[in-house]
């Protein structure tokens, strides 16, 4: 009985979805706290241009990376240097590119 229904909710597309949602939040949560490092020392921290959304408009310096640098001043806008924020955001970006991929696939 609970085998077939547990194949009857894998045919459904939402609990592919929230699989693929489960599986990031938990390879992930433990970074919810954790420093920048790295690229994020570099780009976030010590890049002026992306600590807040006035810097970016007058800062003319991201040609290659529009999106990113815009994500990272808008995070910086509303959660300044709190990593938490940038992570979240993050996280939502991986749990719709699993779902886009996946959503491709069928």
């Amino acid at each position: 009985m609970v085998d077939k229904w547990f194949h009857l909710l894998l045919k459904k597309p939402f609990s592919h979805v929230l699989i693929i949602v489960t599986l990031i939040l938990v390879c992930y949560s433990n970074t919810f706290q954790a420093p920048f490092e790295f690229d994020g020392l570099n780009e976030i921290v010590d890049n002026i241009t992306v600590h807040g959304l006035s810097n970016f408009f007058d800062s003319g310096s991201h040609p290659n990376r529009y999106v990113g640098f815009f994500t990272f001043a808008l995070n910086y806008q509303f959660n300044g240097l709190n990593v938490t924020g940038y992570h979240v955001v993050f996280i939502g970006v991986g749990v719709e590119s699993g779902n886009i991929g996946f959503d491709g696939q069928n």
